[in-house]
């Protein structure tokens, strides 16, 4: 299948070489920057069953201010249930335009909690559940503990109006563990990382109303130049049709404005003052996610 595969992408996109010591049949993808970008056409037809595994797992790595470059042992912090699934949620309203997350008959926080559990079983996350402190004043708690001595009754219900916090945590003590969030982070990192840069390009270029085939062909250039010079982490991110997503989520968002002046399709910030805190919530949060 994987050799048939291959000849199906061509010799452009794929060499394949056979070494005789020890034998082995070895395939490289062409380096080239239009062939990456052809091949990264051809993956994304094959990404759909790893998407919510990967939004949960830069979830977690956001949350948990994980590193994918630390040895095993290494400790991060932890960060609760809720935390991870709000941030998976905000990824999945950037990304909308890439992705179809769910089916229009399920709901995507249910969905996400559901994958959420499935990497707790596959103990890629650790979970520690703690009784929530705050959940009552120390007088009121005092109050009842005295109440419910005194009477001849205990309520079993009781017990369970107690709230439970569960927090995360990634288990950094096994490799495989750490290899499989790497692998589920990789899957996102390239549309993240073309976010990131349409995201710092609004923040740094954007004074003023522009034509959207501009302002897009600007982004496309710092896009292809990072590259160049070796600062981007996916060659990818300069596909295009993501540059042109992320233009539409951020105009979703509030951030920009896209319109039409006659013919003219022009972007310029949503409001030059409101957006900037917003603007910069999302570029930090994508710079860490991109790779």
């Amino acid at each position: 299948v994987i050799h048939y595969a291959s000849l199906l992408l061509g010799k452009n996109l794929v060499t394949r070489t056979t070494e005789s010591s020890p034998p082995a049949v070895i395939y490289k993808p062409n380096k080239e920057l239009a062939a990456i970008v052809e091949l990264s056409y051809y993956s994304n037809a094959v990404l759909s069953p790893f998407v919510l595994e990967s939004v949960i797992s830069c979830a977690v790595i956001s949350c948990c201010d994980v590193s994918l470059d630390n040895t095993p042992g290494h400790v991060t912090c932890s960060a609760t249930r809720e935390e991870i699934l709000a941030t998976a949620v905000e990824i999945c309203q950037l990304l909308q335009y890439e992705f179809i997350f769910v089916s229009p008959c399920k709901q995507l926080e249910e969905v996400l909690a559901e994958e959420l559990d499935q990497m707790i079983c596959m103990e890629i996350i650790q979970v520690k559940e703690t009784l929530c402190e705050d959940q009552y004043s120390t007088y009121e708690k005092g109050w009842a503990q005295r109440l419910s001595a005194n009477m001849e009754w205990r309520d079993e219900e009781d017990e369970d109006d107690l709230v439970f916090q569960q927090t995360c945590q990634v288990n950094m003590d096994r490799l495989d563990c750490v290899e499989k969030l790497r692998f589920f982070h990789q899957v996102l990192a390239p549309f993240l990382e073309s976010y990131y840069v349409t995201a710092c390009q609004i923040h740094r270029g954007l004074h003023s109303q522009l034509l959207e085939s501009d302002f897009l062909h600007n982004i496309h250039i710092e896009a292809k130049k990072r590259v160049y010079e070796n600062l981007a982490s996916s060659e990818e991110s300069v596909v295009l049709d993501s540059l042109k997503n992320a233009l539409k989520s951020f105009s979703d968002l509030k951030i920009i404005d896209i319109y039409c002046v006659g013919n003219l399709r022009m972007v310029e910030l949503h409001d030059h003052f409101e957006v900037k805190e917003k603007l910069i919530k999302y570029i930090e949060l994508l710079e860490v996610l991109k790779g």
